[in-house]
């Protein structure tokens, strides 16, 4: 979403607002106007650019978010960082692999606390799949272990692998939401999974915290069976109690997990899935 270089217009019999637009690096204003409130986006929460004074500037945050309170203050100070173009040859991948399947959202819902918000480049890098796809598995992960031996660079990697081989990790197999729901016993669920600072929901989307630090994402079909099943952070207290627990849905339905990322697997093995929580 882009707000023009229109947004300092000049002449209105409305009410304004005075917004502050500032530095968010260093807390420097860039800018004071006092905007028509016809200006103002719906809400901040969302992707926002704007042009300012020949720069192209993305939101970092807004205070307060929304218009609806930005109106009810008759202020925003809204929090800015440049956008930089960088030569391609300088350009690093923070991560070794991405799904070809970068899930969309639909729809105008707005983000809210009710509803999960997933950052774009952690969809589907753990998750379960089919042990039918046993040898995809292992040729997806080789793949990435060539990235890392031969496009580490520093922090980063010169290139990265787009996995295509296994498009629906979960396909043949019968798990419903409902069973889901009674082995896991989560301690949150969300009323939709989203994306950061985007609008909308992924059709079919659930997301369910399992622990202080660890989230259970993933989509299902119209008839209750689960499409693909994820996992986001890291257990806490409950490592344990989980390991026992994915070992088991493993073992029920024939999977395995791979966190793709660090190039590592588990099967119905409980220490298995132990050792992995304890490295990731």
């Amino acid at each position: 979403m882009g707000l023009l270089s229109s947004l300092f217009g000049t002449g209105s019999s409305q009410k304004t607002v005075r917004a502050e637009f500032i530095q968010a690096k260093d807390g420097a204003i860039i800018a004071i106007s006092d905007m028509p409130p016809e200006q103002l986006p719906d809400t901040f929460a969302i992707a926002t650019t704007l042009d300012m004074q020949g720069k192209k500037w993305s939101v970092e945050r807004a205070e307060p978010e929304h218009k609806i309170d930005i109106l009810k203050a008759g202020k925003v100070r809204v929090y800015l960082a440049p956008l930089t173009m960088m030569p391609p040859g300088e350009l690093l991948f923070s991560l070794p692999t991405i799904s070809d399947d970068i899930g969309a959202a639909t729809g105008d819902a707005l983000p809210s606390p009710e509803i999960f918000a997933l950052q774009e480049d952690d969809w589907r890098q753990a998750e379960f799949v089919a042990q039918q796809f046993f040898a995809d598995v292992e040729a997806e992960l080789a793949d990435i272990r060539r990235v890392y031996q031969n496009e580490r660079a520093g922090v980063g990697f010169k290139k990265l692998h787009v996995r295509k081989r296994i498009p629906n990790p979960l396909e043949g197999c019968r798990l419903s939401l409902r069973e889901l729901d009674a082995l896991m016993g989560p301690q949150r669920k969300f009323l939709g999974l989203g994306f950061d600072r985007a609008r909308g929901t992924v059709p079919g989307g659930f997301a369910w915290q399992v622990d202080e630090n660890c989230m259970l994402w993933g989509t299902s079909a119209s008839d209750d069976n689960v499409t693909r099943l994820c996992l986001l952070g890291r257990p806490g207290h409950r490592a344990g109690h989980l390991a026992e627990i994915f070992a088991k849905l493993n073992g029920q339905h024939q999977l395995v997990f791979v966190d793709w990322c660090h190039v590592t697997s588990a099967t119905s093995d409980v220490e298995g899935f132990r050792s992995l929580f304890s490295d990731r």
